[in-house]
């Protein structure tokens, strides 16, 4: 019998912390042991595991358990996150991790720590949705502490610029293919905090304010570290 998800339970809190401390944990460890060819052989090994996973991930959602493929298109701000870090690493790009950074740590962590999924562990969703977003977090803490890259000031404006402009293009799309993606056409299924910001639309008014609240405190870390 297939376990269910349950939102703050022993195996999700175990599980999302393990996951967190995994993907802070291996870039630090990997900074200083790697000379600059190896950073960059490094990142682009882990831009394919990145795409070799998220494969993974859309055949065992509708290939194996036959669910639509339309809705597991890497079109919710974690796909759009895993798609501009792989191009980030091969890339080596600095302001395409501007823009992951900030989507990614307000966008994975609240995604680990209120998964819209129906399994528990150790269902296969359950640790494909685990595993890919610590891969999408390992991501950007290895541009962070390997690569050296830092936001500034200026990156928060940018990347919810691009926020909002990807928002824009993602409304429409939701319209045409009655599909959820960014939740802008109504709230996730499972239980969440956006059921306490209000009806549609307001909810949206209100996750755009957490979100660039978010991003200032993402942001506060690489100031202070400045400032001293």
């Amino acid at each position: 019998m297939d376990s269910q998800f349950v939102t703050f339970g022993p195996a999700h809190l175990a599980t999302a912390a393990i996951t967190i401390t995994l993907a802070v944990l291996v870039p630090l460890i990997l900074r200083g042991r790697l000379d600059e060819p190896a950073r960059a052989s490094a990142g682009k090994a882990l831009a394919g595991v990145l795409v070799a996973h998220e494969l993974l991930r859309i055949g065992l959602r509708s290939g194996i358990y036959d669910q639509p493929l339309i809705d597991h298109l890497p079109l919710h701000l974690c796909g759009a996150v895993l798609i501009l870090s792989i191009v980030m690493l091969w890339r080596r790009s600095y302001h395409l991790f501007e823009i992951v950074y900030f989507w990614g740590i307000g966008g994975l962590t609240a995604a680990m720590l209120t998964p819209d999924i129906p399994n528990g562990f150790p269902h296969p969703i359950f640790i494909a949705f685990f595993t890919g977003h610590g891969l999408e977090l390992l991501a950007i803490f290895y541009a962070v502490f390997v690569f050296g890259f830092e936001p500034r000031l200026g990156s928060i404006a940018r990347s919810f610029g691009a926020l909002l402009v990807y928002a824009a293009i993602i409304y429409p799309l939701n319209r045409l293919l009655d599909t959820n993606y960014l939740y802008l056409a109504h709230k996730p299924a499972q239980a969440s905090p956006i059921d306490y910001l209000g009806p549609w639309p307001i909810y949206i008014a209100g996750l755009a304010v957490i979100t660039l609240a978010i991003c200032v405190l993402a942001w506060l870390p690489f100031a202070l570290t400045r400032r001293r």
